[in-house]
């Protein structure tokens, strides 16, 4: 019972770096960079670099399309959601993407403005 998480890339399709949603109970994708085609592409974040207090800088992967959904997640259950709640809510308001091959349980990807009621 866990929500796995696939990334899509500049394109809006499932990158070649993402990993796989295989045959989850539940699955979604969420955007997680171009994986250096082009930075503005990728996902601004924190990271580790030597000698810095604080780095930042555009990354992508599966690892930056995780924190989308936890942050959807986190909004739902701040609204008042269980976490059951929270997760059919994500999974239904899904942009109907293809999820690519062996993804027989993914909805698509994320949209937090319609999972948050942002918009209809």
């Amino acid at each position: 019972d866990a929500l796995i998480v696939g990334a899509t890339g500049h394109n809006d399709k499932v990158a070649d770096y993402s990993s796989p949603t295989g045959n989850a109970k539940w699955a979604i994708l969420a955007p997680g960079g171009s994986n250096g085609q082009t930075s503005a592409d990728d996902i601004y974040s924190t990271f580790w670099a030597k000698g810095k207090k604080n780095a930042y800088g555009y990354l992508a992967g599966t690892s930056m399309a995780t924190p989308h959904v936890t942050g959807a997640v986190a909004l739902l259950i701040a609204q008042g959601l269980s976490k059951e709640q929270a997760v059919e809510r994500i999974l239904a308001t899904a942009d109907k993407v293809d999820c690519g091959a062996n993804s027989d349980n993914c909805r698509g990807r994320l949209n937090v403005a319609r999972a948050t009621g942002a918009i209809p």
